[in-house]
């Protein structure tokens, strides 16, 4: 079931992991308030303002072999924003792991 958290209420998005040794890629399209609470207003926070593209770096970081890269939309029909993993704090990319693996 679906809740409101901090304004989370019709918020969704979709998160997709590509790259790694395996080359998987992991994808989830879901409503933010189903997820924990704290994880919920941890997305409601990222996606204020500048919405993905507040994560992107001013200057984009070296390419590094085998590592991931997250895609991120919200809405999820909308337009998608790259990330590379080492260009996200560690913060950023466990709510990105947790939101994945749920």
């Amino acid at each position: 079931m679906t809740r409101e958290v901090g304004g989370s209420a019709g918020l969704r998005l979709r998160l997709r992991r590509t790259g790694g040794l395996a080359g998987a890629p992991l994808t989830r399209t879901l409503d933010v308030g189903e997820l924990p609470d704290s994880d919920a207003e941890q997305w409601c926070a990222i996606l204020a303002g500048d919405g993905p593209r507040g994560l992107e770096p001013v200057v984009p970081g070296r390419t590094v072999p085998d590592s991931y890269a997250y895609h991120l939309a919200s809405p999820p029909e909308g337009e998608e924003v790259t990330l590379a993993e080492h260009d996200l704090s560690g913060p950023v990319r466990d709510l990105f792991e947790r939101t994945l693996s749920e």
